[in-house]
């Protein structure tokens, strides 16, 4: 990759990395002209020309469901991790995964989605499926160019991302966009909603949400380099990650959630999911207060250097407890 191409901070403010991934667009609702890419126009009859970000894992989960669309690109660093994600316990290609490696064998392969999306012109839209500091860059690329996005959840590693995701969003309102929180869409979680507004329990004073999390590695030290898998393009994985860390099998390719600068751990993973049911069903509006308790952080806390961000730590504590207040 030459070096304009990569994901250093050194292209500050172009928008290619976290502390800069929008910064291009911030002011978002210039971007509503011609800066953005227009959508083909689909009848109901067409089939979505879909590309997907992030092919293995949650992505070929996810691709499942998609297999009646026209899948015509996918995009991962790794392939033998993919082909891993289709397959059963037994070695072979899974009876629920049998569509989704058909669709797979017939689309165009990519290992950069920036690549990807600036040379294959036939894409409507992309599903994003890829560690949580990639979604605000993988979703910004694609929405500018005029594609319909959907990403998993969390929709974004900071929320200042979100915040320029959503105005973006704004200025390209023919867009469709969804986050992957899958259980808003589901008919239990609507029926909830239903009975609390209902008044079945009385008026709602207070709402605990547990979750088993973390289930990877967490509150740990970080480990040392490792040889890196011939497999597994390291440097485009770290994309938009303000470290420079070699390749460890701790972070690749499930349990970067409990580093903090790959994933958001236990409440960016369960959190986007359990406390979504509350606050849609009570409307409490922002909080006046936010809260977090927690175990202590592994590492040295005398590493903080505030010209270094991200982190003050290298991986999250191992246990959590954030309290929010509403008025």
């Amino acid at each position: 990759m030459a070096a304009e191409e990569t994901y250093s901070r050194r292209l500050e403010p172009a928008g290619l990395t976290r502390r800069g991934v929008l910064g291009a667009a911030a002011a978002a609702a210039a971007l509503a002209g011609p800066a953005m890419g227009a959508a083909r126009r689909l009848a109901p009859s067409d089939r979505v020309n879909l590309a997907v970000i992030g092919a293995g894992g949650k992505g070929a989960d996810d691709m499942t469901r998609l297999t009646s669309q026209n899948v015509v690109a996918i995009c991962d660093v790794d392939y033998d991790h993919v082909h891993k994600s289709l397959l059963d316990r037994t070695g072979n290609v899974a009876p629920a995964k049998q569509a989704v490696k058909a669709a797979y064998d017939k689309a165009q392969r990519h290992g950069d989605y920036r690549r990807m999306l600036d040379s294959q012109k036939d894409i409507d839209a992309v599903l994003i499926a890829t560690p949580d500091h990639h979604h605000a860059v993988a979703a910004r690329t694609a929405m500018e160019r005029g594609l319909h996005v959907y990403v998993q959840k969390p929709l974004t590693y900071t929320i200042e991302e979100s915040r320029k995701l959503a105005a973006l969003a704004k200025a390209g309102p023919k867009l469709v966009t969804q986050m992957g929180n899958q259980g808003h869409s589901g008919d239990d979680g609507r029926r909830v909603v239903e009975l609390i507004r209902g008044g079945v329990i009385g008026r709602v004073h207070l709402v605990h949400v547990w979750t088993n999390r973390p289930v990877w590695p967490q509150g740990v030290a970080k480990g040392p380099p490792m040889p890196t898998p011939a497999s597994l393009d390291w440097p485009t994985w770290l994309g938009p990650a303000d470290v420079d860390w070699a390749y460890n099998p701790d972070y690749a390719h499930f349990n970067w959630r409990g580093w903090v600068p790959f994933g958001s751990g236990a409440l960016g993973d369960m959190g986007a999911h359990l406390i979504d049911f509350p606050f849609w069903a009570l409307d409490p509006g922002l909080p006046t207060r936010v809260e977090t308790r927690h175990t202590r952080w592994p590492g040295n806390p005398s590493l903080w250097d505030t010209a270094k961000r991200p982190a003050v730590f290298t991986g999250y504590p191992e246990a959590t407890l954030t309290h929010y207040e509403f008025g």
